[in-house]
């Protein structure tokens, strides 16, 4: 049974709501033209505003799409070519890589590929073992996870590869104490996936120090590669996704998260380890500010109809704001809590509804 049930705002909830027509969107067409608008911007406050880029993953028309911050289609390109593509509706990651100016992107189950702002592939490797989050580290290096990991074949949830596509670190869920009494099913709506951790986003904190989402047992986790551990667990996270470490230089006990949590409402939540251990405090909750608000008879717990669920992307912006995208929205958050734009992309839907919807997005500077 799913677990999105009452509506319970938080301290720092805010109160507006958006009184859009969902209907004026109802297009099976997405923009994908350099120059048109992708989709209609509001709460648009420039002073509060990180201006850049925004790019995503347009899954069921295999392409990859820019906008600058008005909302106006800057690039278009392909699916890398090398990829078939057959499960990028499923989870396919999407990350700006400052060093190099170019994105890199992954198919899942497939692999990985850097691809140039013309779209041209610069780097591409294969690994079955991939989904939902990958990062690259240095010219060395490329982190990634596998949400996948079939129950009973222990195979890796998270990996590092090189440049060279060679395989030189893994990390399996049999190597780790997880918690058998928070396990839950992965997808009970989908009897065929077997997965068993759903392992959707890893950051890497120093070199034998990671951070995973264990969303089946809805706990972010510290691990030590070293010691092959689990050195910090925040735990009751539900169907966490994207956390990230905002003070990685301090001791994993006193490290503190922002994430994406699902319980009510798709919601940005934050631990509150310093001074004194907490419960997270809820930072924002997209319920407030669903289109469909007015036109969802159960509302409060049809989650398959609302266009900012789920939310999943949270990236930190060079002023401090949070990167978050629904399905059909992307949206700047302060830490505040205060949404200062979001855009309501054109064609794109719930991700249950068989449309084209988004997984992440990334932010590139101009």
């Amino acid at each position: 049974m799913h677990r999105f049930i009452a509506i319970i705002f938080g301290l720092f909830l805010c109160t507006q709501s958006i009184n859009l027509r969902a209907d004026s969107f109802n297009t099976s067409n997405i923009s994908s033209k350099i120059g048109d608008s992708a989709g209609e911007v509001s709460f648009f406050q420039a002073e509060k505003v990180m201006p850049g880029h925004f790019a995503y993953v347009a899954p069921k028309a295999k392409k990859i799409i820019e906008i600058d911050q008005d909302g106006v289609i800057t690039r278009v390109f392909n699916f890398p070519e090398g990829f078939k593509a057959k499960r990028i509706s499923g989870g396919s990651d999407i990350e700006w890589i400052p060093s190099l100016e170019q994105y890199l992107i992954t198919s899942p189950t497939e692999g990985v590929a850097r691809v140039n702002l013309d779209g041209d592939v610069a780097w591409l490797c294969e690994n079955e073992f991939i989904s939902h989050d990958a990062d690259y580290i240095n010219e060395d290096d490329v982190v990634f996870v596998n949400a996948w990991d079939d129950i009973g074949a222990d195979e890796p949830i998270f990996t590092r590869i090189n440049q060279t596509c060679d395989v030189v670190e893994t990390l399996r869920a049999s190597e780790l104490e997880l918690r058998k009494d928070s396990f839950h099913p992965d997808n009970v709506g989908n009897k065929g996936d077997n997965s068993h951790t759903h392992t959707n986003a890893v950051q890497l904190i120093r070199p034998k120090l990671i951070m995973l989402s264990i969303r089946n047992y809805d706990e972010i986790v510290i691990v030590s590669l070293k010691k092959r551990e689990i050195v910090r667990r925040v735990k009751k996270a539900t169907w966490v996704h994207d956390p990230l470490v905002l003070n990685p230089e301090v001791k994993p006990k006193r490290m503190d998260f922002i994430y994406a949590d699902r319980a009510k409402g798709d919601r940005l939540r934050m631990t509150r380890t310093v001074p004194d251990r907490k419960r997270p405090v809820e930072i924002w909750n997209s319920l407030a500010y669903e289109p469909r608000k007015d036109q969802i008879k159960d509302f409060k717990s049809d989650f398959t109809k609302r266009l900012w669920s789920p939310v999943r992307t949270v990236e930190k912006l060079p002023n401090g704001n949070f990167l978050v995208t629904g399905s059909a929205h992307i949206g700047q958050i302060t830490l505040e809590g205060e949404l200062v734009w979001q855009i309501r992309l054109k064609g794109f839907d719930n991700q249950f509804k068989g449309k084209d919807y988004i997984y992440k997005a990334a932010f590139r500077p101009n």
